[in-house]
């Protein structure tokens, strides 16, 4: 009995929402047919399965507008320039974030203890050989996030489509003419949504780790290095799973090292960053939560309301005249 895209959808534990976006993006028949020759490889080792199990849909009606959290005075300076610096994995709130799954693919992998430490180094070798750079711009579909509010005192409320295709735009300009130089590995812009779950953590890693061991047995340079850039793949979508209150859903945009193209638009405090840009057509409203409460002396000096007048001002000053200003439901 031929197999049907429920059943390909069952057995690598895609969703509903997921099954949607291979209904959009790709033909059924072609998903069922790669999925036959190896289903493994096609649930762990396919970006077509990866797509479906932890990309976000951006042209869902519940999934129109995000949330970005942050501080008052950054969203007065970005109001100001219209610009929004995205910064790299690196420079995200954890500096380690882009090793945790690595760490954890290592601890599988290290488990085999013949030849443990010349596999080791040839992983490593290929892991950081990377040939891009990687940006994230961090959302979250929750106004009155308790967890979100720890990274800033009011939250923007953005249209989703509208950034993704300003930004789309921009990396097709620096793409443009470089599809030469060197090979596109990752996609250049991608809507995902963070996993948090460790049983998901530990089997796609454990997978993976078998098939490197099992490549670098074989002498298998390409395997290998196929098993890395899916590793890179799920180190920007695996974080660790005390932060699951978080609920990130992240733009991720990986830019080429090309030779003749900075993979940057800018340096901002000694960082590089990519600018996305704020308009009045994107930015629909700004939430004001409890962390810009602020006391001296026991004196309270600051309060939700001042800081909604603030940003009032400065909001028909610099022409989002309909941008809405609200109070977070959340009680403190």
């Amino acid at each position: 009995m031929d197999l049907t895209l429920n059943e390909v959808c069952d057995y690598c534990s895609i969703s509903e929402d997921g099954k949607k976006i291979l209904e959009k993006n790709y033909n059924p028949k072609e998903i069922v047919s790669e999925f036959e020759l190896n289903k493994d490889q096609f649930k762990y080792m396919n970006f077509i399965s990866f797509l479906a199990k932890f990309g976000f849909d951006l042209n869902g009606s519940k999934n129109r507008y995000l949330y970005h959290y942050l501080f008052k005075n950054d969203l007065i300076n970005i109001l100001k320039s219209r610009k929004f610096y995205i910064g790299k994995q690196e420079d995200m709130n954890d500096p380690r974030e882009k090793y945790y799954a690595m760490d954890r693919f290592r601890v599988f992998l290290l488990k085999e203890k013949s030849d443990a430490k010349l596999i080791d180094k040839t992983f490593q070798d290929l892991f950081f050989k990377t040939p891009y750079w990687t940006y994230i711009w961090s959302f979250t579909s929750d106004r009155n996030s308790m967890a979100m509010q720890n990274y800033g005192d009011v939250a923007i409320r953005i249209k989703a489509t509208d950034i993704y295709t300003e930004l789309q735009n921009k990396n097709n300009e620096f793409r443009c003419g470089q599809e030469n130089i060197i090979p596109l590995t990752p996609p250049l812009l991608l809507p995902i949504k963070v996993c948090y779950s460790n049983n998901v953590h530990n089997e796609y890693l454990n997978y993976l780790a078998d098939m490197f061991s099992s490549y670098f047995h074989k002498d298998n340079q390409k395997g290998m290095q196929d098993v890395v850039d899916y590793l890179k793949f799920y180190s920007m979508v695996f974080k660790n799973p005390v932060l699951k209150e978080e609920k990130e859903i992240r733009f991720i945009i990986n830019r080429p090292l090309f030779m003749n193209k900075q993979p940057f638009d800018t340096k901002f405090r000694d960082k590089y960053k990519l600018i996305g840009l704020i308009t009045p057509e994107i930015l629909t409203s700004i939430t004001v939560n409890h962390k810009t409460d602020s006391w001296y002396q026991g004196k309270q000096i600051n309060t939700i309301s001042d800081t909604m007048r603030d940003l009032k001002y400065v909001l028909e000053d610099e022409g989002f005249s309909n941008t809405r200003v609200g109070k977070t439901q959340l009680l403190y």
